[in-house]
């Protein structure tokens, strides 16, 4: 069926009243792209039979109907001829004369011949005797309501039979007008009813439907008063008389009890009330029947239709306004007035019609839509927390439906989802709270356990301060030793350059001896020193460990947060955003296992030969370790803050320099000066390899039962030996 029911999903709030009002369930609810709790419902056009009960419940401007005045204007525009066949609700719809200067406003700005349905309403009420002549035994189903008629067809197709096979009133008007006046211009049908679009489409006798809203809105664009008298008439002198009464409800009722008083007709309207009467109907048997059921969709009948104007009268206007068309039309009818007998007109119609020419026949449309079983009901009642028969009859009709099995058979349908249930709903809030509750609890400990990590590491943090200040005094040391000892060597140099082997006296010998006292007195404070740097060394390193660690487990507890926030942002339509840097982002460490961190081994050109364990230095005076060295691999302008350990020498080398020294340098920075090598010591034989310039100095001796001279004693307080300016 063509799509007549529009719809603007940015304008529907879900608020499901057109789901409410919808006799057929042909509305489709679904969650709107990309959310996860926002519904829109739309229109399943090959369910929905056109009533137009939902664009008049809906109060947001999200629903809306496909007329054919676009056409209309463009004809009358083009001066092009047409046909106009005006239903007899526009007396009402139009009320006080506005009727008139209406039809006159549009014969004036076109090429249009205007005819009045009430006369086809009469030839209908005419024909309706005519098949009750020739079945008596009929039951009725009247059928000038194109929303019954699609009802019929698509939803209890077993009700054909009933149905009244004469045309509606709009149908009897055109069929006339074609065969016996002959006009073959385009029909245009002027009515107050949005399903009248489908009835076009099915007898095809006139060509569109524009209803009385539409034709009002075209009025007003084009700033035309109505409320100026206008002296219309209808063409052809075809007016109707008791068929204007079909607009209200019972109007047929009351023209067919003209006939046969003894007919027994009952009358049922409005779709709160009609379509469960229909489905009593459909099982009730032939016998206990009415002779005819009158049925309208719209609850006041055609003069309310689902597509009336602005400016229609009220209910009182329009009872007040029928019962004088019914009097009037009396009178006219059986022509009291002029004494041409009973039934005037429809004698006429006995000598002009043909009962065959206002016959149609229907045909069965009826959907195929699958019903659950009780599994299937079950299934989905566990999806909505619906657990026992209490929950499964709720019944509170939010959803638009009148009980909890009917919404559960309209998912099951494809045509309604569980977050429309407020019992779902509220189920859901009752987790989500209890999950929120959960992810509040976890953000609370985490925070306090990131608030006694930060601490901790503000403390590791002066520790590594502190143990960094001693290795500086450490290494001043180191190299107030160094200088000394140079100073010391100088000295000796200075005092044996120019003295020759066999010059030497005993004298000399022996303030040799003492000088090589001296050098091992020298050499063994050296490596005290050298111990305890790399004491503080191996202390910085387990700091530094210490401090990994606590970054470690404040980057997983800063990952735990951030995948409970993520969990609970994975039920919005955007994805959830990427985490933030944690402080792991920002500090490298070579390697964070499960056992112990470990340091990145570098050659002296730079490359990166293994990772290995970091390890505590060997503070073995006999085997001392390898030099230490702490650079920046990065650009020296923004370096990020990463700490690399390396050897500047080859693991392979066998001869590691007697003494650990820490050089700290910036590998990328040519500029960079390193310090000078220090001297060493070679003890491959027991013959001290002395260089050619060195000397030996007074006063440092070494006598194993005395002790050791110290450093200070065997080079004074000035650090030069005492005494050589006598012997120079």
């Amino acid at each position: 069926m063509k799509q007549i029911i529009t719809v603007n999903e940015d304008k529907c709030v879900g608020c499901n009243s057109c789901v409410r009002v919808c006799p057929v369930h042909a509305n489709i609810t679904r969650l709107k792209e990309g959310s996860k709790d926002e519904i829109v419902t739309t229109v399943d056009p090959k369910a929905c039979i056109n009533c137009g009960e939902c664009v008049k419940a809906c109060s947001h401007g999200a629903r809306d109907y496909i007329d054919d005045i676009d056409i209309l204007i463009d004809k009358l525009e083009k001066k092009d001829p047409i046909v106009l066949i005006v239903s007899s609700a526009i007396r009402t719809s139009f009320p006080k004369g506005k009727w008139r200067a209406l039809l006159y406003w549009l014969r004036d700005i076109g090429n249009a011949k205007i005819y009045d349905v009430g006369y086809g309403a009469d030839i209908n009420a005419y024909m309706q005797h005519q098949y009750f002549e020739r079945n008596p035994e009929a039951k009725l189903l009247t059928q000038q309501c194109p929303a019954v008629v699609n009802y019929v067809q698509m939803y209890r197709p077993e009700l054909i039979k009933n149905l009244s096979p004469i045309l509606s009133p709009e149908g009897c008007m055109a069929a006339y007008l074609r065969k016996y006046e002959k006009v073959r211009e385009p029909m245009f049908l002027l009515s107050p009813c949005i399903a009248k679009s489908s009835e076009a489409a099915r007898e095809q006798l006139f060509d569109y439907n524009v209803t009385f809203r539409r034709l009002e809105e075209f009025a007003r664009s084009r700033k035309v008063n109505l409320n100026t008298p206008a002296d219309f008439s209808f063409d052809g002198d075809l007016e109707g008389t008791i068929g204007r009464l079909y607009p209200m409800p019972g109007g047929m009722k009351n023209t067919l009890m003209m006939f046969n008083q003894e007919l027994l007709i009952h009358t049922a309207e409005g779709p709160q009330t009609l379509y469960d009467r229909l489905e009593r109907y459909a099982v009730t048997e032939e016998g206990k029947k009415p002779d005819v059921l009158d049925v309208l969709n719209c609850e006041n009948g055609c003069n309310h239709g689902s597509a009336t104007p602005s400016i229609v009268a009220s209910l009182t206007e329009v009872e007040s306004m029928m019962d004088s068309i019914a009097v009037q039309s009396v009178k006219d009818t059986q022509g009291k007035l002029l004494g041409f007998g009973k039934n005037k007109r429809f004698k006429d119609f006995d000598k002009t019609l043909k009962y065959e020419d206002f016959v149609t026949r229907y045909h069965s449309e009826e959907l195929n839509r699958p019903a659950p079983t009780v599994a299937d009901y079950n299934r989905i009642f566990q999806t909505m927390y619906k657990t026992d028969a209490t929950s499964q009859n709720i019944n509170c009709t939010a959803c638009g439906y009148k009980s909890c099995h009917d919404m559960a058979c309209a998912i099951f349908r494809g045509q309604n989802v569980r977050e429309n249930c407020v019992n779902y709903l509220k189920h859901s809030l009752k987790d989500s709270y209890s999950q929120l509750k959960d992810v509040y609890d976890t953000c609370v400990e985490q925070i306090s356990m990131i608030n006694e990590i930060s601490v901790e590491m503000q403390a590791t943090q002066a520790q590594m301060k502190t143990s960094t200040d001693d290795i500086s005094v450490k290494a001043e040391e180191l190299s107030n030793n160094i200088s000394r000892l140079q100073k010391f060597s100088q000295s000796c140099l200075e005092y044996y350059k120019d003295k020759k082997l066999e010059n030497l006296t005993e004298a000399d010998f022996a303030k040799m001896q003492q000088f090589i006292a001296a050098i091992g007195t020298m050499t063994q404070s050296y490596y005290e020193v050298a111990k305890e740097f790399a004491d503080r060394s191996a202390n910085i390193h387990e700091q530094i460990m210490t401090a990994s660690e606590a970054v470690e487990a404040l980057s997983q507890m800063s990952e735990n947060l951030q995948e409970v926030v993520n969990s609970e942002n994975a039920s919005k339509s955007e994805p959830a955003p990427e985490p933030q840097s944690t402080m792991r982002d920002s500090i490298m460490f070579a390697d964070l296992s499960k056992n112990r961190p470990s340091m990145v081994i570098h050659d002296d050109n730079g490359a990166e030969k293994n990772t290995t364990p970091l390890r505590v230095l060997d503070t073995d005076t006999e085997n001392p370790p390898p030099a230490m060295v702490l650079h920046k691999d990065d650009d020296a302008k923004n370096p990020p803050p990463v700490m690399v350990l390396h050897k500047d020498d080859d693991e392979d080398k066998q001869t590691p320099p007697p003494v650990p020294v820490m050089v700290l340098h910036k590998d990328d920075d040519e500029d960079e000066q390193t310090p000078p090598p220090v001297p060493v010591m070679n003890h491959d034989d027991d013959t001290p390899d002395l260089p050619d310039d060195m000397l030996l100095v007074e006063g440092a001796t070494r006598d194993p039962e005395e002790g050791t001279t110290s450093f200070e004693d065997a080079l004074g307080s000035t650090g030069e030996f005492e005494g050589v300016g006598d012997m120079i």
